[in-house]
């Protein structure tokens, strides 16, 4: 590509639902949930596909932030610490 050609912006907002899932289904948890947190837009599109879990753990303890653990059944993992402020 010389410098005088031009590139137009990929529209992943615009894809088909179908096309539009199997993209989200080769992402890693952690960008789905990047992604989904980006606009309402994405959230709702993210809501609408089919992205199972297979697991879905919350950790708990007296003197730290919550843990969030999700689990996909290609191995893929996430783990989401909740911070407060105090």
């Amino acid at each position: 590509m010389t410098s005088t050609d031009t590139e137009k912006p990929f529209r992943l907002l615009n894809l088909p639902l179908l096309a539009f899932n199997r993209v989200i289904q080769n992402m890693s948890i952690q960008d789905i949930l990047k992604f989904a947190l980006s606009s309402k837009r994405t959230k709702t599109l993210v809501r609408l596909g089919n992205h199972k879990l297979e697991s879905f753990k919350v950790e708990l303890r007296y003197f730290s932030s919550p843990e969030f653990k999700l689990a996909r059944s290609d191995k893929d993992v996430c783990c989401v610490t909740v911070w407060r402020n105090h």
